[in-house]
């Protein structure tokens, strides 16, 4: 936290590309695994349908209601998987196939078995009452 009395300096804030590491850069499975729920999260991001659900619960700018729980002053609704978390179908897909296709192969695999899912909008509490324990 900045306290009132410290200056940013510029050349502080800045970090060499080399000095950055993840526990994942030497893990091919980990890192398909989140490049797959990150692709899989942004095709349902910029989806119009999904956009349009998601802007009739718009309230005005950062202030939607839930269309589940009916609270307001939410900041962000999310595209909201009913039944199993679509992660453990991403991880199923990598522990099958992770040697076998490519990463486009494995995506197509990812839409694949979610075009059988229900989706709703939903906020942050009301998507994690809706999945399946």
């Amino acid at each position: 936290m900045l306290s009132n009395n410290m200056e940013l300096d510029s050349f502080d804030m800045v970090i060499c590309g080399d000095e950055i590491k993840c526990k994942w850069d030497n893990d091919k499975k980990e890192l398909y695994r989140r490049a797959l729920r990150e692709m899989q999260q942004k095709r349902l991001m910029n989806n119009s349908h999904i956009k349009f659900l998601k802007n009739k619960c718009k309230i005005s700018s950062k202030n939607f209601q839930c269309p589940l729980c009916k609270k307001t002053n939410i900041d962000h609704l999310e595209a909201a998987h009913i039944g199993k978390p679509i992660i453990i179908t991403i991880n199923k897909i990598i522990d099958k196939y992770i040697d076998e296709l490519s990463f486009y192969e494995l995506f197509l695999k990812v839409i694949e078995e979610e075009d059988k899912s229900l989706i709703t909008i939903a906020c942050k509490k009301c998507n994690k009452e809706l999945e399946i324990k």
